[in-house]
């Protein structure tokens, strides 16, 4: 299951996916679907710094054109932006919850790593 959300996640990537839902049928223990979303979950990361300045400039030049555009060939990110993973018999188990909890607390860590030294001071991390 963790193979399969890797490589769900990175078909999705590949075509610029933007809001994705996961349907799975009776077949597939609803314990292994909290595998496979924490797979997915930590595939689906990428460190960006956020500079606004550069996107409102890009939006501003993209009002000028008229011309109806495809959004995907727009997308900066690979992410997915959003995913929805459902089951015919519904996700109420603890390990569920247990992973999805892990992937947040990896991601977090990821992006705590990432924090530059000197953006990353004592008054920084205690909050």
């Amino acid at each position: 299951m963790r193979d399969l959300g890797t490589m769900a996640c990175a078909q999705l990537q590949a075509k610029k996916s933007a809001d994705v839902e996961v349907i799975c049928s009776d077949k597939i223990d609803p314990e292994h679907l909290g595998i496979f979303h924490n797979s997915f979950h930590l595939t689906n990361y990428e460190w960006s710094i956020k500079d606004d300045s550069k996107k409102d400039a890009e939006d501003e030049k993209d009002k000028e054109d008229d011309e109806p555009k495809d959004e995907r060939l727009d997308r900066k990110s690979k992410l997915v932006d959003s995913v929805e993973i459902t089951h015919e018999k519904g996700i109420a188990h603890d390990s569920y919850e247990k992973q999805m909890i892990m992937a947040e607390a990896t991601t977090f860590a990821r992006n705590l790593a990432n924090v530059r030294g000197s953006v990353a001071t004592p008054c920084f991390m205690e909050q």
